[in-house]
C-alpha cells in the first residue's frame, strides 16, 4: 500500500484555502511528530517545538495538528485520560493496544491482526480496512494492581 504525503507546496495550498499560512512553527510540528515513534500529547509537541521557537502559540499547534489530522498526515487517538495523541501516519499497516489504566502502549505484530482480518473476512465477508489501529484494554501491570487474573 503506497502513501503520497503532501510537499510543501501542496500543504501550503491546503492551508492557503483555508485563510492560513504554511509557516516556520507548522513546519516544526509537523517535524516533531515525524521524529518520534509513538504517540505525542499535544503538550509534549507544544514543548518540543517551544524550545526551537520559544513564540509558538499553543493555539497553532492545536490548529496545525487538527489540520494535519484533516488531510491524513497524522492521525490522532484520544485514550482513556482523555488526552488526545498524534502519530505520523504510516505507509505500513499499523497496530497497537492502549493501557486503559496506565496509558501505556504496546505495538501488535502485525500478523496477529491480519488473522484477525481473515477471520473477519472468513466468518462475515465483509473486508476491513485498517491502517493504523488501537485496541484499548489493560495491560498485565495495570491487572495485577487490580487483582485481575493475568492470562
Amino acid at each position: 500500500m503506497s502513501r503520497h504525503y503532501p510537499d510543501l507546496t501542496e500543504l501550503a495550498t491546503f492551508f492557503e484555502k483555508r485563510g492560513l499560512r504554511w509557516t516556520v512553527q507548522r513546519q516544526l510540528i509537523l517535524d516533531t511528530v515525524q521524529r518520534h515513534s509513538g504517540h505525542l500529547s499535544v503538550e509534549e509537541i507544544y514543548a518540543e517545538v517551544a524550545r526551537a521557537f520559544p513564540s509558538v502559540n499553543r493555539s497553532t499547534v492545536y490548529r496545525t495538528l487538527e489540520l494535519l489530522s484533516e488531510i491524513g498526515i497524522i492521525v490522532e487517538i484520544q485514550g482513556r485520560d482523555n488526552l488526545r495523541r498524534y502519530e505520523i501516519v504510516s505507509a505500513s499497516p499499523h497496530y497497537h493496544a492502549l493501557c486503559e489504566g496506565c496509558g501505556g502502549e504496546i505495538e501488535l505484530e502485525n500478523g496477529m491482526v491480519k488473522k484477525l482480518i481473515h477471520q473477519v473476512w472468513e466468518q462475515y465477508k465483509v473486508k476491513l480496512n485498517i491502517g493504523h489501529f488501537v485496541g484499548m484494554g489493560i495491560c498485565p501491570h495495570c491487572q495485577e494492581l487490580v487483582g485481575l487474573p493475568t492470562g
